[in-house]
């Protein structure tokens, strides 16, 4: 799911008449569109076919509960594109059909509105707006505002949606649930689109009152757009792309001004995308021209809490999740990820409460990502803050293998960092920071800040022994072989490491192996009658030596001179009852 502007707020009222709704083609086509009734089913036949598109137009287009709309198309059309020219907004609260693996537009520049009981049943993808027309690449438009009976309707691929200078809204509270179908987190699909397709609303505000949106390995993009907008479109494999380059503030959310509760958001997606000042939102606003007392904290609806379980999400240009209150306490934020956190150009991660003047406490934020990482560039003021104004500061959780860039502040760091001395508490604000941080403070009171815990790999206490033992270790040497009574002496003999580095981390250095080729030594039993005296003689003068020896022997024993000395040799004139390294040793015991 790709989250690119959104708003999705509190119930917005469209002004419409719908028991009479129905569908009525319009004359505006070279080929008109055909109505055929059967049952309770609306089959839409004809419409113009121009390559592998199929163009109908409406004067009206509403889908009543218990009925469907069919467009039976034939299975050579990629792209079904469908308008309202009338001045009513759609209500859809039934059935749209179509056949094969087909693509449906739909355009209604009035508004649309998806009912509790709306459902999709296509092969493609779904795209509705509240555009005035779908632009192509070679110029022409497909206009709901501008229609031209005459018109050459063109081959070539969609460019993008012209919005007109009113950008309507779309209203979704569909909980269809066709053959008992379930979402991920087991509520109604909703409004879905088959395996790997592109589910798009597209409005200037898109309004998610209870409505479900389901798009198994596919893409949901929920955007919001301003007035006369141009929103670029292409597709991309078996889904669709968009592309905004407005200045249009967005974001999907769940708010709450007053008394009442703000709704909670949860999103279940491989990846979600934030970015270009958009926003992810479940926050309590203050009542606008209404002066709070401190009396009135109890009585201010909270913040909602948001959910998101992805596999990544990322935040780009001012992309924010937030949770705040601007009079109560600040929502909780709950992210499950698997691999990546990316915060990047003045993104934000919110649950703070209060502003100057006005109490609450600050929201939880919990990020628990354990086997991936958060990544936010340390100079680009990237933020994770569950700050309060006047109350206590909430608590964040994270766990992650580890975080690069972003670091935690306490409200003595920020200050200091800052230049202030703390007494202005409007001043402690990590935003007026070029860096990327962490903070969980009370901005104007010190003892109620709250807490930052950080649990990566590198800095887990868990992993590491709390105290050390006071006894001595069990002895790993065995200790079970009496002397030998032969010889009357013991022995502890410790091999090399074969000339291989300590563990597999080391470095080879020049003291551990040889460059010489080691080579295997032929047994000869008559060696072992030779003295010590020649055999001596025989080893190599190490302090007249200039050069190694052409042939390098790996040392199969160590021999002990008069004098004491100790040598490392080839051969040895007898065995001893130490075995080599390479063999497991034995203990013998005299009876």
């Amino acid at each position: 799911m790709k989250v690119l502007g959104v708003i999705c707020c509190g119930v917005i009222a469209l002004k419409e008449n719908f028991a009479i709704a129905q569908i009525i083609p319009d004359t505006t086509l070279p080929n008109n569109s055909s109505i055929q009734s059967i049952n309770n089913s609306k089959i839409i036949n004809g419409g113009t076919q121009a390559g592998s598109n199929l163009f109908h137009s409406f004067e009206e287009f509403s889908i009543p509960i218990g009925t469907s709309a069919y467009f039976n198309n034939t299975l050579d059309i990629q792209n079904i594109i469908s308008r309202v020219t009338g001045s009513k907004v759609s209500n859809i609260d039934g059935v749209i059909k179509a056949n094969g693996a087909a693509n449906l537009f739909f355009i209604n520049p009035n508004g649309i509105i998806f009912g509790n009981n709306a459902e999709l049943n296509i092969g493609g993808s779904f795209i509705a707006s509240t555009a005035s027309s779908l632009n192509f690449a070679d110029g022409s438009k497909f206009s709901a505002t501008d229609t031209k009976p005459q018109e050459v309707l063109k081959v070539s691929v969609s460019e993008g949606l012209q919005f007109g200078k009113t950008a309507n809204p779309i209203y979704l509270t569909s909980q269809a649930s066709p053959d008992s179908k379930t979402n991920s987190l087991g509520y109604p699909v909703g409004l879905q689109v088959s395996i790997g397709k592109t589910l798009a609303l597209v409005g200037g505000l898109v309004i998610l009152n209870g409505g479900n949106l389901t798009a198994p390995g596919g893409r949901i993009e929920l955007l919001s757009v301003g007035n006369d907008s141009l929103l670029s479109l292409h597709s991309s494999l078996a889904s669709w792309v968009f592309g905004y380059n407005g200045n249009t503030v967005s974001s999907l959310s769940t708010s709450t001004q007053g008394s009442g509760n703000a709704g909670n958001l949860e999103l279940n997606t491989q990846q979600l995308i934030v970015r270009d000042r958009a926003e992810v939102n479940v926050s309590s606003e203050a009542a606008k021209n209404f002066i709070y007392s401190s009396s009135d904290v109890n009585s201010i609806g909270s913040a909602g809490a948001l959910k998101v379980q992805a596999r990544s999400i990322i935040l780009d240009n001012q992309g924010k999740l937030i949770s705040e209150a601007d009079f109560g306490r600040g929502g909780n934020i709950n992210l499950l990820l698997s691999d990546l956190l990316l915060m990047r150009r003045g993104s934000q991660i919110s649950a703070s409460a209060g502003k100057l003047d006005t109490p609450g406490d600050g929201g939880n934020i919990n990020i628990d990502i354990p086997t991936g990482f958060i990544v936010a560039p340390p100079q680009e003021n990237n933020d994770i803050t569950a700050n309060a104004f006047s109350g206590s500061g909430g608590k964040v959780q994270i766990n992650a293998i580890s975080l690069f860039g972003v670091a935690p502040l306490s409200r003595e760091d920020l200050a200091r960092q800052l230049g202030v001395d703390g007494t202005n508490p409007s001043l402690l604000d990590p935003s007026r920071l070029s860096t990327s941080d962490i903070t969980a403070i009370s901005q104007e009171n010190p003892t109620l800040n709250g807490a930052v815990n950080i649990n990566t790999l590198d800095n887990n206490i868990n992993r590491i022994p709390v105290t050390l033992p006071t006894q001595p270790l069990v002895s790993k040497v065995v200790t079970s072989c009496r002397p030998d009574v032969v010889r009357g002496i013991s022995q502890f003999v410790i091999t090399g490491r074969g000339g291989l580095p300590a563990t597999p981390i080391d470095p080879i250095r020049s003291n551990t192996i040889l460059e010489p080729d080691w080579v295997s030594v032929q047994r000869n039993n008559s060696r072992h009658s030779q003295d010590w005296t020649n055999a001596r003689a025989r080893e190599i003068n190490v302090g007249s030596q200039k050069s190694y020896p052409e042939e390098i022997v790996e040392a199969q024993g160590l021999m002990r001179f008069k004098n004491g000395d100790l040598y490392l040799v080839a051969n040895v004139p007898v065995t001893t009852n130490y075995n080599p390294w390479f063999n497991k040793g034995e203990c013998v015991v005299p009876n």
